[in-house]
C-alpha cells in the first residue's frame, strides 16, 4: 500500500485491495506510512461478500436471537475464533459483541481456516468467516450458519437469514474489493479506467463467477466510492476504539 500511494500518477500503476488495508489496518498498526483517504483516488469497487457467522451444530442456538440470549445466559463462556487480531473477522465479532451487549471472548489464530477447524471440532463455539471458506463445511453439515452479514441473502446460501433479519437490528457488514490510483492521477484518467472496469463487471458470466463464491459485483462511481470509503474508515475506526482493539507494531 505505502508503494502504490507512492507511485507514480499517471494511471499505469493502480492498487487492487481490501476493505481491511484501507480502513481498519491504518487504525491498529503505528507505522501505517500511507493515508487512505489522502493517498489515493477511489476507481471503483470490485465487489462485495459477506461474511457468515457459523457456530459448532453442538451449539444450542438455531438463530441470532438464540445465540445472543445463550451468551447473555453465560457471560465469558462462549469463546469466537477469528483469522488473527484485527482481521475482519475479528473485528466483526466485536462489532457484534458491542451491538449485542454481550461478553463473548476472541480467540485469534494465524488464519480463518485454522480457526474454522476449531469451530468444527467444538474448541471454539462460533465464528464469522468468509462464505467461500465455510461453505463445503456448512452444506456437509459440519457448521450450522446461523447468519450472513449483508442486510440481503446471498444466492449460495438461500435459507440463511441476514443477521439484521434474525436478532440484531443495523448489524452490517459487507467485506468488499475496490481498486484505486494514486492521489494526483488526472481526472480523465480515473474516468476512463472507471468506465472500462465498470463494463466488464457487468458481464454475465462474471457475474456468475462471483455469485459461485457468494460475492457480488458492484461496479460504483468513484465518487460513490469515496463516499463509501470514507464511511467504513470511520465506523471501524470507532469499532477498534470502543472494543479497545490494540496491535502494537
Amino acid at each position: 500500500m505505502e508503494l502504490a500511494s507512492n507511485a507514480t500518477a499517471d494511471g499505469y500503476t493502480l492498487t487492487l485491495t481490501t476493505e481491511g488495508a484501507l480502513a481498519i489496518i491504518p487504525h491498529l498498526h503505528r507505522n501505517v506510512r500511507y493515508d487512505p483517504l489522502k493517498d489515493f483516488m477511489p476507481v471503483t469497487r470490485v465487489a462485495s461478500a459477506p461474511y457468515v457467522l457459523i457456530v459448532n451444530p453442538s451449539v444450542p442456538a438455531r438463530s441470532v436471537k438464540d445465540l445472543i440470549a445463550l451468551a447473555k445466559a453465560k457471560p465469558g463462556e462462549i469463546n469466537f475464533a477469528s483469522g488473527g487480531n484485527g482481521s475482519g473477522t475479528h473485528l466483526s465479532g466485536e462489532l457484534f459483541k458491542l451491538m449485542a451487549r454481550i461478553n463473548i471472548v476472541h480467540v485469534p489464530y494465524k488464519g480463518a481456516s485454522l480457526g474454522m477447524t476449531d469451530v468444527m471440532t467444538g474448541q471454539v463455539q462460533m465464528m464469522f468467516t468468509g462464505v467461500p471458506t465455510a461453505l463445503a463445511q456448512v452444506r456437509a453439515g459440519r457448521l450450522r450458519a446461523l447468519a450472513v452479514t449483508t442486510t440481503t441473502r446471498v444466492e449460495v446460501l438461500p435459507d440463511v437469514p441476514p443477521v439484521v433479519e434474525s436478532g440484531l437490528e443495523g448489524y452490517a457488514v459487507s467485506p468488499w474489493w475496490g481498486v484505486l490510483a494514486p492521489t494526483g492521477t488526472p481526472g480523465g484518467v480515473i474516468k476512463a479506467l472507471y468506465g472500462d472496469l465498470a463494463k466488464v463487471l457487468k458481464h454475465d458470466a462474471l457475474k456468475r463467477h462471483f455469485a459461485a463464491q457468494g460475492a457480488e459485483p458492484i461496479g460504483d462511481t468513484p465518487a460513490q466510492f469515496a463516499r463509501v470509503l470514507k464511511d467504513e474508515y470511520e465506523k471501524w475506526g470507532q469499532v477498534v476504539k470502543d472494543a479497545g482493539v490494540r496491535i502494537l507494531q
